[in-house]
């Protein structure tokens, strides 16, 4: 038996398990909801969730993950977190999360085949992904500011469009006339 083939056995038990921790760093009223609710359109972050821990776990695992695939599925999970103002370590926190439950659930028969050369591994691959996790957090968080001051950008040139109107001269310019002394 192989570290791959006892993760595949287990794999519906180990997803199902990481997702209830995933659920479990959300406010106490929305973990309720995200459970209870797997359709797309009425729970969005439930079923990307879920989708996205079955690719993440796929490539942990060892199978053959398209790496677009997994950056997606990445991305995904780090893009609802980041959004939602869960800071770094919250954020991508959750993929670490996946060790734990792996040891938790497979250690006696990790030591019991001998595979603890394979779980090495696997929580290589793990922080592989959490690394490119890391950096996916940074980028959405850098394109939320910049949408950020866009809108404040568009909002003071609003207001001196408005002023420009109610003065009927050019706002926001200095003013050339020379003061009356």
């Amino acid at each position: 038996m192989t570290i791959r083939d006892l993760l595949t056995e287990h794999k519906d038990a180990i997803i199902h398990k990481w997702i209830d921790a995933m659920y479990g760093t959300y406010p106490f009223d929305t973990v309720g909801f995200l459970r209870s609710s797997r359709d797309q359109f009425s729970n969005p972050v439930g079923h990307t969730t879920a989708a996205s821990a079955v690719v993440i776990f796929d490539a942990v695992a060892g199978d053959d993950v398209d790496e677009a695939r997994l950056s997606e599925a990445i991305e995904d999970v780090i893009r609802i977190r980041a959004i939602q103002n869960f800071t770094p370590e919250q954020a991508v926190g959750v993929l670490f999360v996946l060790k734990t439950v792996i040891r938790q659930m497979l250690r006696s028969a990790i030591v019991r085949h001998g595979l603890h050369d394979g779980q090495l591994e696997v929580e290589s691959r793990i922080d592989t992904v959490a690394l490119l996790a890391f950096g996916k957090y940074a980028a959405c968080r850098e394109r939320l500011h910049m949408m950020k001051v866009d809108d404040f950008k568009r909002g003071y040139a609003q207001l001196l469009r408005r002023a420009e109107r109610i003065l009927d001269k050019p706002v926001g310019e200095p003013d050339t006339q020379k003061p009356i002394a």
